[in-house]
């Protein structure tokens, strides 16, 4: 779980970076994060079971990484 905590972050790292850089849509980059994050908790939910709240805590635990 630690490893996708991670790459959560990293995801959301390089999207706050992006946006604060970046002059391309702001729309465009936050579909792309979003699709990014839809295929991890869709992962861990195959892999794994995890549901929506459980995935949602997980999100909050990553940003303390």
């Amino acid at each position: 779980m630690k490893a996708y905590a991670l790459l959560i972050r990293r995801y959301t790292d390089e999207f706050q970076e992006a946006a604060w850089h970046s002059s391309h849509s702001f729309d465009t980059l936050e579909s792309s994060y979003n699709a990014k994050i839809d295929r991890i908790q869709q992962r861990l939910y195959r892999e794994y079971g995890l549901d929506t709240s459980t995935f949602i805590a997980l999100k909050e635990q990553a940003m303390t990484f």
